[in-house]
This record gives C-alpha cells, sequence and structure tokens, in this order.
C-alpha cells in the first residue's frame, strides 16, 4: 500500500514538473521572438529606408517608419505580453506550491503535536488501567459438592488482580449452568444434599450435583423463576441469553468491576477519537487504521485471556462497547474455546476464530502447498 502511494505520487510530481517546464521554455521562446523582430526591425529601418542623420526627412518616410513602428510594436508587445502570461503562471504556480508545502507542513506538525498528546495520555491511561486492576478485590461465596457427603458448608473465598477476573468467568459459568439447568429440584439445599446422598446411579449423582450447585447459586445471585423460563424459552435468542446472564453477574458483583471495563472501553474511545483527529486532518493518509491498530495491539498484550474473555461478555450487555469492539476487531487474539459455550459466539456481531484453525492459517501461509509438496 505504502509503495503505490509513494508512486502515485512520484507520477503526480513528475507531471507537474513536466507543465512547469513546458511553460518554462514557452516564456523563452516568447520573451527570445519578441528580441529578434526588435532587432531585425532596427536593422530594416536602417538598411532599407537608408535613414541618415542630417538629411531631410519627408513625410513620407516618417509615415512609413510610423506604420512600421505601430505593426511591429503590436507583433512584440503581443510576444512580450504572452510572455508576461507565462511568467505570471509560473509565478503563481510556484507561490501555490510553496503554500501547499507550508499546510503540509503545518498540517504534519500538528499531526505531530496530535500524536504526542495522544500517546501521553494513552500511557497514563494504562498505567491507572493497572492500578485499577491491582485495587478490584471480589469474595465469592462457594460450597464443596460431593457425591457421598452432599455439599460441605459455605466458605468465602477472596481474589484480587487478575485472579478476581479468573474467579468472575468462573462465577459467570455457574450463573449459565443454574439458567440452563432444565432439571426439576427444589430451593432447600439440605433437601437436594440429601438427594445427592441417596443417589447410587454415577450419571443421576452428576446431575444431582448440578441440582445441588444450581440451588446454592439461584439463591447466592437471587435468581427467579421469571429469569429462568426467559433464559429457556425457545424463542429468546443466544444474545439475550448472555446478556441475562451477565446482568445477574452485575447484580452482585457490578461495583467490583465497572470502573475495570469502564477504563478499558475508555481507553479504546480515546483511540477511537485521535483516528478521527487523524482522518479529520488528513482525509488522504490511508494509513490512519494502521497507526490505530498499533495501539490497539499494545493494548491487547496488557490483557489476558480471562480478562479479554469478560470484556467480550461485557459488550453483550453494552452496545457502545460493542460497537468499539467490532469496529477495531478488538478480540481477534481471543479463541471460541474461552468462552464459556462455543455457541456464544457471533451471537451479537463478534465472531471469534478456533486456536486449531488459526494456527493451520499460520501453517499454510508459512509452508504453501507447492513448498510441502515439494518437500
Amino acid at each position: 500500500m505504502k509503495k503505490q502511494e509513494d508512486k502515485k505520487e512520484n507520477k503526480k510530481e513528475n507531471k507537474k514538473e513536466f507543465w512547469l517546464n513546458v511553460y518554462d521554455i514557452l516564456a523563452k521562446i516568447s520573451l527570445f521572438v519578441g528580441i529578434f523582430i526588435l532587432f531585425y526591425i532596427t536593422i530594416f529601418i536602417v538598411s532599407n529606408l537608408q535613414f541618415a542623420w542630417g538629411k531631410d526627412v519627408t513625410d513620407d518616410t516618417l509615415s512609413t517608419i510610423g506604420n512600421l513602428g505601430d505593426f511591429f510594436g503590436g507583433v512584440i508587445g503581443s510576444f512580450w505580453a504572452l510572455t508576461g502570461v507565462f511568467l505570471l503562471y509560473l509565478t503563481l504556480k510556484m507561490q501555490k506550491e510553496e503554500l501547499g508545502n507550508q499546510k503540509e507542513e503545518l498540517r504534519s506538525t500538528r499531526e505531530v503535536f496530535e500524536t504526542q498528546k495522544f500517546e501521553t495520555t494513552f500511557f497514563n491511561l494504562l498505567e491507572r488501567q493497572k492500578q485499577i486492576l491491582n485495587e478490584i478485590n471480589i469474595a465469592t461465596r462457594e460450597i464443596n459438592v460431593t457425591s457421598f457427603l452432599g455439599s460441605s458448608p459455605s466458605e468465602i473465598r477472596n481474589f484480587q488482580g487478575k485472579d478476581s477476573l479468573k474467579e468472575a468467568k468462573i462465577q459467570l459459568e455457574k450463573i449459565f449452568q443454574t439458567l440452563n439447568n432444565r432439571n426439576k429440584y427444589s430451593l432447600n439445599l439440605q433437601e437436594e444434599d440429601q438427594k445427592l446422598i441417596n443417589t447410587s446411579q454415577e450419571y443421576e449423582r452428576e446431575q444431582q450435583k448440578i441440582n445441588v450447585q444450581s440451588c446454592f447459586s439461584r439463591k447466592e445471585y437471587k435468581i427467579n423463576e421469571k429469569e429462568i423460563n426467559f433464559y429457556q424459552h425457545i424463542n429468546t435468542e443466544i444474545s439475550a441469553r448472555c446478556a441475562l446472564a451477565y446482568a445477574i453477574f452485575l447484580t452482585k458483583y457490578g461495583t467490583n468491576f465497572e470502573q475495570y471495563f469502564r477504563g478499558v472501553f475508555q481507553i479504546l474511545q480515546h483511540i477511537k477519537d485521535f483516528e478521527d483527529v487523524i482522518k479529520k486532518n488528513n482525509p488522504d493518509n490511508l494509513n490512519t487504521q494502521n497507526q490505530s491498530k498499533k495501539y490497539i495491539k499494545f493494548l491487547q498484550a496488557q490483557l489476558s485471556t480471562d480478562e479479554l474473555t469478560m470484556i467480550f461478555y461485557n459488550a453483550s450487555y453494552l452496545t457502545d462497547a460493542r460497537d468499539l469492539i467490532v469496529h477495531f476487531d478488538f478480540l481477534n487474539i481471543l479463541f471460541v474455546d474461552a468462552l464459556i459455550s462455543e455457541e456464544h459466539n457471533n451471537s451479537f456481531g463478534i465472531n471469534l476464530t478456533r486456536r486449531s484453525s488459526q494456527i493451520l492459517d499460520y501453517i499454510y501461509e508459512k509452508f504453501p502447498t507447492s513448498e510441502m509438496t515439494n518437500d
């Protein structure tokens, strides 16, 4: 792309230089023709009219000289006027070029200033985002579900920093499991525990363990029957199910994570604003998106897979965040197998690839079929 732009720019400059040379040559030719005619008139008057000092000059002689002077004066004047036009055009063209260069320099200076201002804010936001992540602290209540002893009493576990995002994904997965559980179970945890203890078949025990966990999660997250029915309804779209599950997650942990997610999307919006400014100042700049991608990759490198996964589900709930993610293809480094369920992929406009597919694409690109065949 860069080479094509340079080639196009060089072609334009060569064409401009060609016409400037043409007008310069025409101006010189017109000036030379005018001088030649003036010289020719002088020789003609002196040699053919035999004009001499001290002789009587008749009216006919003066009339002839006057007529010749008017004729050649008009001719010379026309050529020199044409020369003036060419020179004026060259002057205006050069002034326009100089003005264009000044504008280009001013635009480049402004772009450098905007870039410096953007980068200062960008790296400050990144540093602040690290602090926000390190300050996240969540406490979760868990039960240890076993096949023969039922569930042990709930315990409170604390998580901080990146571990809190990892635990957030685990908690969200439990919400999905509870909403998706179509088994019949009561909301009495002790009763469900007793069923688990009395169950002998392996398959039934596994199902009953899910019931016990669902019973606990429903109380923990205050999930009601209406929400379960909405989630399980055949006409409910996957995107709506994701949004519901994440909304339930937010009711308990929203205050813990809202500043973190706002920070991520503030950085994305900052990059988008910078992209818009560059486009406005230089509409012909085709590398604007490439500039943005550099900063997007820098931001992506700061985030773990668990963080990217939670950003994915956060986007199911917030439209503005989703638009920014789609615009920058921000989750292109996240794979489908990182999601809680593969059916969530592309449910709200964000399409992830499989890890195996990307590896194969890399291999095919690195080792073309012809080379592999030759080997």
